[in-house]
């Protein structure tokens, strides 16, 4: 049985949707496409589909880099003295 891409591309775009609702659509195509620079004139289903996988792979991660940045901004601002000395850890 063929592998039906245009649905799959469907059902991946509709998960991004779902899951960032914040963010259009053409914001997760520009970044799937990014590496083509705008010459993706032709490029099969398979290979949309390939693209919006791996960008919707690694969009966690840069999702998540932001929270990891202010925990670290976080950390760099403790000081000693903000935990009680008398408190068992």
């Amino acid at each position: 049985m063929k592998n039906n891409y245009n649905k799959s591309i469907i059902t991946l775009l509709t998960g991004l949707h779902r899951q960032y609702s914040n963010k259009p659509l053409s914001v997760h195509l520009y970044g799937a496409l990014a590496e083509y620079k705008g010459e993706f004139w032709g490029l099969s289903d398979k290979e949309l589909f390939r693209c919006l996988e791996v960008y919707a792979e690694n969009l966690p991660l840069t999702e998540d880099a932001e929270d990891i940045a202010q925990i670290y901004e976080d950390a760099m601002n403790l000081s000693l003295e903000s935990f009680d000395e008398e408190e068992d850890y």
